[in-house]
């Protein structure tokens, strides 16, 4: 009886050292994967606002040109003008759709573009719900993000309403998400076996000298 307390006793004391550096390796690990998705996922936010402001700036260009464009042909009622002038414009990068509407929201030319697709012009499309200030506006969603712009010389004339697309912004997140999900458990992985091999090392050295 004896004799099996005392090989049951040197048989935790053998199992306990592995245990426990098992258990600080695996903190370890995780600990170190945490403070990489940290930073990566500060890092995404700040390229995602610094692609966001791009767009936006782009935008507010793009509406600015085709609202004093616009406004000579609306003066003109050159609505074959208008058509050619959204055809062309919506060819730019990211753009989906472009419409240009008179003061009441009657759309007067109503272009769109799908992926890897001709733009095409739209007939008979129910007026725009405008915005209640004759200010340009943006409004950014999850996918996408809308720009208005009024047309305004003297009076104002009519609305330019652009939607863009945030696909790129969607392929970042999506790119960096699976990038740290990799790379994180690469880093525990590596650190299981680094601090393992480490811990052995140093308790078999205490177990030895014991």
């Amino acid at each position: 009886m004896d004799t099996l307390q005392n090989y049951l006793k040197t048989l935790l004391a053998k199992l306990w050292p592995r245990k426990l550096s098992l258990q600080l390796a695996l903190f370890v690990s995780v600990l170190l994967a945490l403070s990489m998705a940290t930073f990566s996922w500060l890092t995404l936010e700040k390229e995602v606002e610094r692609v966001t402001s791009n767009i936006q700036l782009q935008a507010k260009v793009l509406a600015k040109n085709i609202s004093v464009t616009g406004a000579d042909h609306l003066l003109r009622r050159d609505y074959t003008a208008i058509e050619y002038l959204l055809l062309r414009s919506v060819e730019f990068p990211g753009v989906r759709s472009i419409q240009l509407s008179d003061e009441k929201g009657k759309l007067l030319g109503d272009v769109s573009r799908e992926k890897d697709k001709e733009p095409e012009a739209k007939y008979g499309q129910p007026e725009l719900i405008l915005p209640q200030e004759n200010d340009a506006l943006i409004t950014v969603g999850n996918n996408a993000m809308v720009v208005w712009q009024p047309i305004i010389l003297g009076d104002l004339l009519g609305w330019v309403r652009i939607t863009y697309g945030l696909d790129s912004i969607n392929a970042i997140r999506k790119s960096v998400i699976t990038e740290t999900i990799l790379e994180g458990i690469g880093i525990i992985f590596l650190s299981l076996i680094l601090l393992v091999i480490y811990v052995r090392r140093s308790t078999s050295t205490i177990e030895r000298y014991t």
